[in-house]
């Protein structure tokens, strides 16, 4: 059970595309397989969307490094040799892109009224907009 000031953080391999909040563990409870993590609330970082894994070497020299992307600062982190970089799977908090798809939703000709225009929308103006989005 997490101690008050601490927030319980998982050894998981984060997705592309997937949002999360990252910390290094301080704190171990319970025996393997039923292990938990655990850090202080003020070390779990929000990091955004995963954008990019980079990972090489094998056995005891291997490593991973991730990318992340929150508004316009990229965030990269480097897993530790102790097996102690965690994450949390969150929800996206970045509102603008939640605003881009309720435009796209709420254009004229939606797939209701103009199945053909709007399949056209959807396929240039969607691929336009993310697009200009990543770059």
């Amino acid at each position: 059970m997490a101690n008050f000031g601490e927030k319980e953080v998982f050894r998981i391999t984060p997705e592309l595309g997937k949002y999360y909040e990252w910390a290094e563990s301080t704190r171990r409870s319970g025996v393997w397989p039923n292990e938990k993590r655990f850090a202080p609330r003020d070390n779990v970082i929000y990091v955004g969307e995963l954008i990019n894994i980079s990972k090489g070497g094998w056995g005891d020299g291997s490593w991973r490094t991730d990318t992340f992307l929150h508004k316009e600062t990229k965030t990269i982190v480097h897993y530790s040799y102790g097996g102690d970089t965690c994450f949390i799977e969150v929800p996206c908090k970045e509102k603008h892109k939640v605003d881009q798809i309720s435009i796209i939703s709420q254009a004229p000709g939606n797939i209701e009224t103009n199945p053909q225009q709007s399949a056209v929308l959807g396929f240039y103006g969607l691929k336009s907009i993310i697009k200009d989005f990543l770059t």
